[in-house]
């Protein structure tokens, strides 16, 4: 899983929370690389990498931030808070 925040779909230094005004952030989860962007290897020979869930827990540091609408483009997932939001905290299953 990562996070991209200016709109190039890949996750680099680029990637950042601006300190005023708005940033949309784009979050990937990829089950065929790891963080590094190299290829996975599934354990299991010829078996293919699946996901059942994930969850998005974000934190503001030394801030408070004004959360917006949360958008799951993985229509096969059900979507549910599991921990709400605050000033500075958000958390998404």
């Amino acid at each position: 899983m990562y996070m991209d925040s200016n709109g190039d779909g890949i996750h680099s230094d680029a990637d950042e929370i601006h300190p005023t005004g708005t940033t949309t952030i784009d979050f990937y989860v990829r089950t065929d690389q790891n963080r590094d962007g190299s290829p996975a290897a599934c354990p299991v020979a010829g078996a293919s990498f699946t996901i059942n869930s994930y969850v998005v827990n974000l934190e503001a540091t030394n801030g408070t931030v004004a959360w917006g609408a949360f958008v799951n483009h993985q229509p096969t997932m059900v979507v549910y808070v599991t921990g709400g939001t605050s000033a500075t905290q958000f958390s998404q299953t």
